[in-house]
């Protein structure tokens, strides 16, 4: 027996990928795209407070863990924050140590 509950989502994708294949048309000619491109360039205007780092842009800094690097993507000073995407070589190990008032000790919580 079936699960009435999961079969659409079966049929549905069945019938999508169906729809795509008939579809069919000329192709544009290239002026179209360089048309929209020019439109985009003019049109897109970046918000207020928002920036764009795009993956040509080579700022990648190190990062203290050997083996680990960072694109800072956004700053916020007033909330103390900050947003970053980090490059992580495999076999990269994190070590954190932590100090108290009466020992220290090392551990390696992660491995990637």
């Amino acid at each position: 027996m079936t699960d009435p509950s999961t079969d659409f989502v079966e049929f549905d994708d069945e019938v999508t990928v169906a729809l795509a294949n008939l579809v069919v048309g000329p192709e544009p000619p290239p002026s179209v795209k360089l048309r929209l491109m020019a439109r985009i360039a003019v049109e897109a205007a970046t918000p207020a407070g928002f920036a764009f780092r795009f993956a040509a842009d080579d700022d990648w800094v190190p990062h203290p863990v050997p083996g680990i690097r960072m694109k800072v993507l956004s700053v916020n000073r007033r909330s103390g924050y900050r947003t970053l995407l980090l490059d992580v070589q495999p076999g990269t190990l994190f070590r954190r140590t932590i100090t108290t008032a009466t020992r220290s000790a090392t551990y390696f919580p992660a491995r990637c």
